[in-house]
């Protein structure tokens, strides 16, 4: 789950994939919870995920190319100011591209010489809330 404002603040929540990492993401596990569901089984989701937040800068933006669905490319720079992590506390560069008409997106992140952390992003339809009164 990934959140930006329009103010220059941002929230992301990575969880290992149900489908490829299920001793990971228990696949009977579905949202929104069931009061059934064991704790110990969340708490498994919990173990492999990783969040964190706060101000960000986008830099190098570019538009895509329309005829290859491909949406804005670019670099984000911010710092976390809080994360489940505490060595995730601090700053931090991605590169971003956006696929499909801007419905998936991915992250990339070096870590060190010969590593790549990439978190994918999946667009959800859009609810209306409404007027709740």
């Amino acid at each position: 789950m990934s959140l930006w404002t329009p103010n220059g603040y941002n929230a992301l929540i990575v969880t290992a994939n149900d489908t490829t990492e299920p001793e990971k993401r228990p696949m009977e596990l579905t949202q929104p919870a069931s009061p059934s569901d064991p704790d110990s089984r969340w708490a498994l989701v919990g173990k492999y995920s990783i969040a964190g937040g706060g101000p960000f800068r986008l830099s190098n933006v570019t538009d895509g190319s329309r005829k290859d669905r491909e949406g804005p490319a670019g670099t984000v720079t911010g710092t976390f100011l809080t994360a489940t992590l505490p060595s995730r506390i601090g700053p931090y560069t991605f590169t971003f591209k956006f696929y499909d008409h801007c419905k998936v997106w991915n992250l990339r992140q070096r870590v060190g010489d010969d590593k790549l952390r990439v978190a994918w992003y999946y667009k959800l339809p859009d609810i209306y809330v409404g007027n709740t009164a």
